[in-house]
């Protein structure tokens, strides 16, 4: 026991036919560590040898082809399992996980309890197998989709009766449509005669208003060239009076020109000579402006020759300072450096105090890891106990289930004795009398009572086992982080010594860099008795560079000053040439006055004389203007007497109140037609939306009918669902069972005996006569029955020719153990069975040994596959 066989076949489930249970991933792997591989090797249907690796606690999955020594290329687990489908003769619609734990690798233990379920259980667990819950899923979800159906149906149901309701006042309004259009019609015609009137009464009108307008038009002319000939009249007054006023101003200008052209002269000569006493002035005002600058020159020229002074005596100062200065600098250098390492010790102080703090800090995590690692390592023992207490929980489990199966038993066969007046004795099939079957019955009660006690009792074992081993797993957790502990122990002390090694050296170099402050204070004194010549060159410096770019000016301004001597000589020269000038301007002026009265008369009727030709030309003009507009008028009044004639004023009033009458008439009837036609639009648009919605309605009606007969299919669908799922079982069952049957005579060699597996999924046996549920069965004979159904699924449902048997003699006594494995000597119809046992019954009829020990907690190989196999 516990050397790992049924961890193999648990293997290949996981591997094949994706099943691990009861177990997770976690679980599955061996002890200490992390991660595993199953590896499993099987030929396929069409004789091909494939090898099936598959990881634990990790993703990978994959097939490879070993004949050809390649991996195949598969997408996920998914495509893994349909391909292994496929290669294995599984049912695309079937499930793995399904087909191994009901058929192929029944888990230890359960071979024979599926089948002492009550009907209810094992529906749940054999329905699923034979795929017949999907006619029952069927015909539940035909039920949604009628009432989706039907729904739909009542929907477009109101839609219709609305529709109908709509569409029925179709023809009345057809009809009103009709006479409007009559009505239009009628009054189209109407206007069409009175628009024949009115053109002939507009024509006529038209001529006369013609004729009008052209009297009108003579009348207007007429009236513009009498205006024009009064104005006329006016305007040739007045140039006759324009040219008698030329004609004198010609003769005073005459008698004054050569008063008028000495005035112009003299006026010449005075604006010559105002021009001269301009530039006298002028040359007055340069000479003093000349003089206030040669002043301000000499003042300049004395403050630059201070400054110049001043420059030597501060350049003598730089000179003198200079060495002093360098030393100063010297000093200062060295003082700026040992600042900067006072600095540098103050950074590595802090530092330092960081490090301290942190070696603190690590010690204090050290302590702590070290303080878990022996409580967790206390916890070791308890952790170890994982195993022992999972074994007795699961073997708690299953005396749990047979305490359980036996109550049930009991009850049965005492409802059994109760429903039945003859009973018979399940040994020796003789009638039972009342006394006889009211003890058998006080007997099974006593035994379903022991069965709750032990059942209470086991309860509460399993309690006590599931908190053991709850605090077991917590301390298996706890155990498997010893190791992240202890890495993380060692890499807190090697930190701490690296820190410590780290302010070791931190304090070094405060040390030496102390050694260097002594000759600060020497440093100090040295600047200290120098007094800062540095500072004194710098004031020296700026009032150098501030003087000494007053040499060049110096010359400067004396070439200024000569200039300025030289100029005032020239203007002093010229100024006596202007004193004559205004004795000129006295004399001009005296003449000037004796000559204006003459120039302004000249001036007064200069412009008058010089427009006697102009006004003599205008007059001859208007005088033929006039003429011509008294012959137009002539003509203008002829045509009009004409005109005034052909045309009655009466009659031209008569001809517009006609028109107007037959206008306001056309008005009237166009009106109504317009009002005609707005009502026809709105009944050609309310019969066109009624037209629309009566194509509405004959889809919907159609859309209808089509429900209908969608509803009555559906019905017939789901209700031949609901008629086949019990049709499709029985039929089942029955190949199952007839197949079951065959296995079960081979097994047992006794043919007066039939196995029958019911609709309900019970297994009956039939012998002489009698019938014997599973639960009357012999543990050999649960056994053999169990085996049968199981194989007999097998084989119908797939195409697999092998089955795993773990502990199939599990609770058997010995000559039931010989019974079983004579019979499965003798089954046929499989190319391999395997049985995991640790009996060694097994062995007398196996072509192949494989024995398994644990040594060391490990499982180990002790015989190996004999031949190529």
């Amino acid at each position: 026991n516990g050397s790992g066989k049924s961890t193999l076949c648990e293997a290949i489930g996981f591997a094949l036919f994706d099943f691990l249970h009861p177990y997770s991933q976690s679980d599955f792997v061996r002890e200490g560590k992390k991660t595993g591989r199953v590896s499993v090797t099987f030929e396929s249907n069409d004789n091909q040898v494939y090898r099936v690796e598959r990881g634990v606690n990790q993703s990978k999955y994959d097939i490879f082809d070993v004949t050809h020594n390649k991996k195949l290329e598969l997408q996920g687990k998914n495509d893994v399992l349909s391909w292994l489908k496929e290669e294995l003769g599984v049912p695309r619609s079937m499930d793995l996980q399904t087909l191994w734990k009901s058929s192929l690798g029944v888990p230890q233990g359960k071979f024979t309890n599926d089948f002492a379920q009550t009907p209810s259980i094992r529906a749940q667990l054999f329905n699923p197998l034979l795929e017949v819950d999907v006619y029952r899923d069927l015909w539940k979800d035909m039920k949604h989709v009628i009432d989706v159906l039907i729904s739909k149906k009542e929907r477009i149901n109101e839609q219709i009766t609305r529709l109908e309701s709509i569409v029925e006042e179709l023809p009345e309004l057809k009809k009103q449509g009709k006479n409007v259009c009559d009505q239009i019609k009628k009054a189209i015609d109407n206007v069409k005669k009175i628009d024949d009137k009115i053109q002939k009464t507009t024509k006529k009108k038209t001529t006369l208003e013609s004729i009008q307008k052209e009297i009108e038009q003579i009348t207007h002319h007429l009236e513009v060239q009498q205006e024009k000939q009064k104005d006329l009249n006016n305007q040739l007054d007045q140039t006759k009076k324009q040219f008698e006023e030329a004609k004198q101003a010609k003769s005073v200008v005459s008698n004054h020109a050569e008063f008028y052209e000495s005035y112009i002269i003299n006026s010449k000569k005075l604006d010559r000579l105002s021009k001269e006493i301009k530039e006298n002035e002028a040359l007055k005002k340069k000479s003093v402006a000349l003089e206030k600058k040669y002043s301000r020159f000499q003042d300049q020229l004395k403050h630059i020759q201070k400054e110049i002074k001043i420059a030597k005596e501060s350049k003598e100062k730089m000179d003198e300072l200079t060495p002093h200065v360098e030393k100063q600098k010297d000093l200062e250098e060295k003082l700026s450096d040992l600042k900067q390492k006072e600095k540098e010790i103050n950074r590595i102080k802090q530092r330092r105090d960081q490090v301290t703090e942190k070696i603190s800090r690590l010690r204090k995590k050290f302590q702590s890891v070290k303080n878990q690692i022996k409580e967790i390592s206390e916890k070791k023992i308890l952790a170890k106990k994982r195993k022992q207490l999972q074994q007795q929980k699961d073997e708690l489990l299953q005396d749990q289930s047979v305490l359980q199966h036996l109550q049930e038993e009991q009850l049965n066969a005492i409802s059994l004795l109760k429903s039945e007046k003859e009973s018979v004795c399940p040994t020796c099939n003789r009638p039972l009398d009342e006394s006889h079957q009211n003890e058998i019955i006080t007997q099974k009660q006593k035994e379903i009572k022991n069965a709750k006690e032990k059942q209470e009792t086991s309860k509460q074992e399993l309690h006590r086992v599931n908190q053991q081993l709850k605090k077991s797993v917590e301390a298996e957790q706890e155990v498997k982080r010893l190791s992240d502990l202890t890495s993380m122990r060692d890499s807190i002390q090697k930190d701490a010594d690296e820190q410590k090694k780290h302010k070791d050296e931190l304090e070094d170099s405060v040390s030496n860099l102390k050694k260097d402050l002594v000759k600060k204070q020497e440093i100090k004194n040295e600047l200290e008795q120098l007094d800062n010549p540095k500072q004194r060159f710098q004031q020296a410096q700026v009032r150098y560079e501030d003087h000494k770019k007053k040499e060049g000016k110096e010359e400067q301004l004396k070439k200024e000053l000569s200039a300025i001597e030289k100029n005032q000589k020239q203007i002093s020269l010229q100024l006596k040439d202007f004193e004559s000038v205004q004795d000129q301007i006295d004399s001009l002026n005296k003449k000037q006055k004796q000559l204006k009265e003459s120039y302004e008369l000249y001036l007064q009727h200069k412009d008058t004389a010089s427009k006697m030709s102009f006004w003599k030309k205008q007059l001859s003009t208007v005088e033929s203007s006039l003429e011509k507009i008294t012959q137009n008028i002539s003509s203008f009044s002829k045509k009009l007497k004409s005109k005034e004639k052909e045309f009655d004023e009466d009659e031209f009033n008569q001809v517009k109140t006609v028109l107007d009458q037959q206008k306001q008439q056309l008005v009237r009837h166009n009106t109504q037609i317009d009002e005609w036609n707005k009502q026809k639009e709105e009944l050609d648009a309310r019969i066109k939306e009624k037209q629309h919605q009566k194509k509405q309605l004959d889809k919907l009606t159609k859309k209808q009918q089509s429900l209908d007969k969608d509803i009555e299919f559906s019905q017939f669908l789901r209700e031949t669902y609901q008629k086949t799922r019990p049709l499709v079982t029985e039929i089942l069952v029955e190949e199952i069972s007839r197949e079951a049957d065959r296995i079960y005579r081979e097994l047992r060699g006794v043919p007066s005996e039939e196995l029958a597996w019911k609709k309900d999924y019970e297994i009956v046996v039939y012998e002489s006569g009698n019938t014997r549920a599973f639960h009357k069965l012999s543990g050999g004979e649960q056994m053999c029955a169990a085996l049968s159904v199981r194989l007999a699924i097998l084989k119908l449902l797939s195409t697999m020719d092998i089955v795993f048997l773990d502990e199939p003699t599990m609770n058997l006594d010995g000559e039931k153990k010989d019974n079983l494995v004579a019979q499965l000597r003798e089954l046929s119809g499989f190319s391999q069975i395997f049985v995991i046992s640790h009996d060694e019954t097994f062995e007398s009829m196996t072509e192949h040994v494989i024995t398994l020990e644990k040594r060391k907690g490990a499982t180990r190989l002790l015989t190996h596959f004999q031949g190529g196999f």
